[in-house]
């Protein structure tokens, strides 16, 4: 088994999400003989107090172990699209973009994330040429659902800020594969303007 391999496999294994209340009840607030014990000496005002300080502090820990799980899922899935581009497995790669912007909760989180797949994408951006022939890239007027893809992230990024000329140069880029050559010189235009 290759690296590649095995580190696709724990990366898929880190994006299972798990019971997080039986997380909490086995490792933060267990029931063992010393909470029996502090029980049956505590008095019944203090009881309740106490029971109900437990209770608040599970549904706590119980929201702090959902998101945990929630952000070690995102930066998987974002790990896994690196690896699925490397085996040239561009679907689930494809698929993994998705998911794990689905996964994202705030705009922070949104905006680094876009940053993020950009980078990747543009990395790998040589490797991901090849994934329509040239015959069904003029048919779609496509270069492919990760060039698609990667538009879409750069148009978002685009929002944020109009003036970026890394983005700017790769959306002219992307329009070129798209043989969108109007659209592609005005982006490159706007670089050096």
């Amino acid at each position: 088994m290759a690296i590649s391999d095995k580190a696709t496999q724990l990366f898929n294994k880190c994006t299972i999400y798990s019971d997080a209340a039986s997380i909490v009840d086995a490792y933060d607030l267990p029931k063992d003989l010393g909470f029996n014990r502090r029980m049956e000496r505590m008095a019944d005002s203090h009881r309740k107090e106490f029971l109900a300080k437990r209770a608040k502090l599970r549904e706590d820990l119980i929201f702090a172990e959902e998101e945990r799980q929630r952000l070690r899922a995102m930066v998987s899935m974002c790990q896994l699209v690196r690896l699925y581009l490397l085996d040239d497995n561009f679907p689930a790669a494809h698929s993994n973009i998705v998911q794990s912007f689905e996964l994202t909760r705030q705009v922070s989180e949104h905006t680094e994330l876009l940053f993020f797949m950009h980078d990747v994408l543009k990395e790998y951006s040589n490797k991901c040429f090849g994934e329509l022939s040239k015959a069904q890239q003029i048919v779609r007027q496509s270069a492919g659902p990760l060039a698609e893809v990667h538009l879409n992230i750069l148009h978002e990024l685009l929002e944020e800020d109009a003036r970026n000329a890394d983005v700017l140069e790769w959306m002219g880029r992307r329009y070129n594969e798209k043989l969108d050559f109007d659209t592609a010189f005005r982006y490159v235009n706007m670089v050096y303007v």
